[in-house]
C-alpha cells in the first residue's frame, strides 16, 4: 500500500543537552544508523508538575548546527508532564506523551524506530529544539545525525544546480514505488546512499523545485559496485500555499509534510511551519495534494484518502485551508502468532471507514499491540496486506462499528503460509505481463477485503503467491487491467496445506470490443459509479477492468466477444440513496454494445403504526423502502438534550416489517425509526 514516498513523521532521534541545572534531556542513544530498528528512550527532567514542552525536529540541510530560515520543520509535538492522549480511557500510543503518566517532574517516552523504510531513517543531519511554551526555560538546540550504513555498494551521483536536495531510493513496484532509503546531497549536490544489490528508482526533490517522477532513472546495483547517476530538477514558477487546520477547533498542524503530484507525473513537496502554513513551488498544471498519513496519526488525526485537486494552469493558488478531523474513537488490541501469545512487532495496521474516504494507520509495538485513532462509524480494521505478504504471514481483518468516545478492543492472530502458487501471467498472444499487481482473495469474498493479498509479477511475468488451505480467487488488479486494454482472468484455486502448485499459467485477454452506457438519475448522469463486467469463456471466468462513470454518468468497459453480465456497485448506490438496479446481460459479437442503467431513488419515507403490547414487549409495524436497513431507537424523555439509543436493527425484505422492544419496563419510552448507515 505504500505509494511514492513514505515520509514517516517520527521522533526518530533526540539528542539533547541541558539548558540549565533545572532542566535536563537524555536519550538512550545519541546517534543511529539508517538500518537501526530498535527503540529510543527519551527523558526530560527538572520540570514542574503538568508542565508543557514543545518538541521540534528540523533537517539541518547545510549541517551548520543552527536552525536556519527555510530549513524544514519535520515534526512538532506538545508534550505535557504526567499526561498522555487517551480516548475511552485507553491511551492512543501513536501520539507521543509522558509514558509514566506520573506527576513527578519527568517526561519519559519510548520512541518506536522499528521500520527501517520510513523517512525517519533518512541519512541526514538533524536539529532538535526543545522549548517552553510558558517561557519557563530557554530553548535548547542540539544536533543529531542518522548515519549511512556500510553495505559494500551504493547509489552515488550529483543533483545538478540543487545543493542539499533530498535523495530518495524507491523499490519499483506495481503501485508506483516503495520508499527504501534516502539521504541529502551536500552543498555541491553530491550524494552517496548505501543499499543492498537490486533495482532502484532514484529521484531528487527540493523546496522551490519540481521533480519529473516519470523521468526518474532506474538503476541496477550489483554486489560491491557503486552505481552513479545524474539527477536534475526544474525550477518552480508559481506556488500553492495554505494552512493545515483542525476541523473541530481551528488549531493548526505544524511540521507535517504536504505532497503534490500533477497529472503529468510532476512532483513537489513542502512542510507546514510552526503556524501550520505551507508554500510549495509548482508549475502550471492540475495537482493532487496528499498529506502524510503517518504524520497525521502521530498528531492524533484521521487521514482523508483524497483531497480536492488544485489547478495552477492560469496562476498559483493561495489561501487554501486543508482541514483534518481529530480522532474521537479508538481501536486497540494485539496481533500475535496464531496459537501463541507471542506478539508480532512493527506490523502496519490500518482502518478504513466503509462507504467513505477516511483512513487511520499505526504500527504494532514490540509486544504486538496496536492503537488506531478513528471516528464514529463502521470500519474495516486489520493488518496491511502488503506487509503480511512481505513477511510470509496470513491474517484476516474484520469489520467493526464504534461510537464517539469509545475504545474498542479487537485482537488478531496470524496464520502461516503453508503452500505456494507459482507460475506466469501472459496475454492471449503469449506476451508476459510484467510488474502487474495480482489480487488474491479468500472465497467467499469478505465484504471489506479482509485476508486479501496483492503480490506482483516480476520482469518476466512470473509470480509466487503464498497462501494456506482454502479456496482462493486470483485476478489482475482492475485499474491496471483497464488501462492496459486487457480482460482479466478470475480463477479459483483450491489449496491444501503443504502442497505447492507450480507451473501455473494464467492468461488475460486483449480487449477487442467495448460496452458503453449511461448511469442516470432521471435526466442527470450519476458520477463516479463503479461498473463491473463478467463472463465465462470455455469454462474460465473473466472480468473487465475497472470502469467508473465520468462527470456525465457515462462509462466504458473493455471486453471481448462473449455474453457479459454488467452490474453496478450497489453498496455505493444504496449509500447514495438509490435502489439496486438489475444486472444487464449483454451479448457482444463483432460490434460494441450499450447497457444503460436508469436509477430510482429511495422514497426516504418511513411510517410506523399498529403499536401493540404483550407483557414487557412492545411491537410496531413499519413501512419503508425495500432492501434498506433500519434501526429502531428509543428515548425516555423528549426534553433536550434528547439521547436516542438503539433497540434493534432489522433488515426489511418486503414492503412491511415488524420491530419489537422486549425491554420496555418501568418508564415511558418514545420510539423512532431511521435508516441505518452501514
Amino acid at each position: 500500500m505504500n505509494r511514492l514516498f513514505i515520509f514517516l513523521l517520527s521522533l526518530a532521534a533526540f539528542a539533547f543537552a541541558p539548558a540549565s541545572a533545572a532542566v535536563n534531556f537524555t536519550l538512550s542513544q545519541s546517534a543511529v544508523s539508517n538500518l537501526f530498528t530498535g527503540a529510543l528512550d527519551l527523558q526530560i527532567t527538572g520540570l514542574t508538575s503538568g508542565e508543557p514542552v514543545l518538541l521540534q525536529k528540523f533537517i539541518d540541510a547545510n549541517n551548520d548546527g543552527i536552525v536556519d530560515p527555510g530549513e524544514p520543520l519535520v515534526g512538532q509535538f506538545k508534550l505535557i508532564e504526567g499526561q498522555v492522549s487517551r480516548i475511552g480511557g485507553v491511551r492512543n500510543r501513536n501520539v507521543p506523551g509522558d509514558a509514566d503518566e506520573t506527576a513527578n517532574g519527568v517526561i519519559n517516552e519510548t520512541i518506536d524506530f522499528s521500520d527501517p523504510k520510513d523517512f525517519a531513517h533518512h541519512v541526514a543531519p538533524y536539529l532538535f529544539r526543545v522549548s517552553s511554551p510558558t517561557t519557563n526555560f530557554l530553548p535548547l538546540v542540539r544536533a543529531f545525525a542518522v548515519t549511512n550504513s556500510t553495505l559494500g555498494q551504493a547509489v552515488t551521483g550529483t543533483v545538478s544546480s540543487a545543493p542539499n536536495a533530498f535523495i530518495i531510493l524507491l523499490k519499483p513496484s506495481a503501485d508506483g514505488g516503495e520508499l527504501f532509503a534516502g539521504g541529502i546531497a551536500n552543498a555541491a549536490g553530491m550524494f552517496s546512499i548505501s543499499c543492498p544489490p537490486g533495482n532502484y528508482q532514484v529521484l531528487a526533490t527540493k523546496s522551490g523545485m519540481v521533480t519529473d517522477f516519470g523521468a526518474a532513472p532506474t538503476v541496477t546495483v550489483g554486489a560491491g559496485v557503486s552505481t552513479n547517476v545524474t539527477l536534475s530538477l526544474a525550477p518552480a514558477n508559481r506556488t500553492i500555499s495554505g494552512t493545515l487546520t483542525n476541523s473541530a477547533t481551528g488549531g493548526v498542524l505544524a511540521g507535517v509534510q504536504v505532497r503534490l503530484q500533477s497529472t503529468n507525473e510532476l512532483f513537489a513537496l513542502g512542510y507546514s511551519d510552526d503556524q501550520g502554513n505551507f508554500s510549495i513551488g509548482v508549475v502550471a498544471g492540475e495537482w493532487s495534494p496528499e498529506v502524510e498519513e503517518t504524520a497525521l496519526t502521530a498528531l492524533g488525526y484521521v487521514a482523508p484518502e483524497q483531497l480536492s485537486s488544485i489547478n495552477t494552469t492560469v496562476a498559483g493558488v493561495t489561501g487554501l485551508v486543508l482541514s483534518f478531523q481529530p480522532a474521537t474513537a479508538l481501536f486497540h488490541g494485539s496481533f500475535v502468532v496464531g496459537g501463541t501469545s507471542t506478539g508480532i512487532a512493527a506490523m502496519p495496521f490500518s482502518a478504513r471507514i466503509q462507504n467513505s474516504s477516511v483512513s487511520a494507520s499505526g504500527l504494532t509495538d514490540a509486544n504486538g499491540n496496536f492503537t488506531l485513532g478513528v471516528l464514529a462509524g463502521s470500519w474495516s480494521v486489520g493488518p496491511e496486506s502488503d506487509a503480511l505478504l512481505a513477511r510470509g504471514i496470513l491474517a484476516n481483518g474484520t469489520n467493526a462499528t464504534i461510537a464517539d468516545g469509545q475504545a474498542l478492543r479487537i485482537d488478531f492472530a496470524s496464520r502461516t503460509v503453508t503452500a505456494h502458487l507459482t507460475g506466469q501471467v501472459l496475454d492471449n498472444f503469449g506476451v508476459p505481463l510484467t510488474n502487474f499487481m495480482i489480487v488474491v482473495q479468500p472465497v467467499p469474498f469478505p465484504q471489506n477485503g479482509a485476508g486479501s493479498y496483492y503480490p506482483s509479477t516480476d520482469a518476466q511475468g512470473n509470480f509466487d503467491i503464498g497462501v494456506s488451505a482454502g479456496t482462493w480467487n486470483i485476478a489482475l488488479e482492475s485499474q491496471r487491467t483497464a488501462a492496459s486494454n486487457l480482460v482479466s482472468f478470475s480463477i479459483d484455486r483450491v489449496v491444501v496445506d503443504n502442497v505447492n502448485q507450480s507451473n501455473l499459467v494464467f492468461v488475460a485477454l486483449r480487449a477487442t470490443q467495448q460496452i458503453t452506457g449511461l448511469v442516470s438519475d432521471g435526466a442527470t448522469g450519476v458520477t463516479n459509479v463503479q461498473v463491473y463486467g463478467g463472463t465465462t469463456i470455455n469454462g474460465t471466468n473473466y472480468v473487465s477492468g475497472a470502469s467508473y462513470t465520468d462527470g456525465g454518468g457515462n462509462y466504458v468497459l473493455k471486453v471481448v466477444n462473449a455474453t457479459w453480465n454488467v452490474s453496478l456497485n450497489n453498496f455505493d448506490l444504496n449509500g447514495r440513496g438509490f435502489f439496486s438496479p438489475n444486472n444487464q446481460i449483454m451479448g457482444i459479437s463483432g460490434a460494441p454494445g450499450i447497457a444503460n442503467f436508469p436509477l430510482t431513488r429511495y422514497s426516504n419515507i418511513i411510517t410506523l403504526g399498529n403499536l401493540s403490547r404483550a407483557g414487557n414487549q412492545f411491537s410496531l409495524q413499519a413501512t419503508g423502502d425495500t432492501g434498506r436497513n433500519y434501526v429502531l431507537e428509543f428515548t425516555t424523555s423528549l426534553r433536550a438534550p434528547i439521547v436516542w439509543s438503539p433497540v434493534t436493527t432489522n433488515f426489511q425484505s418486503g414492503a412491511n416489517f415488524q420491530a419489537s422492544d422486549n425491554q420496555a419496563t418501568g418508564t415511558a419510552r418514545y420510539y423512532r425509526m431511521r435508516v441505518h448507515q452501514q
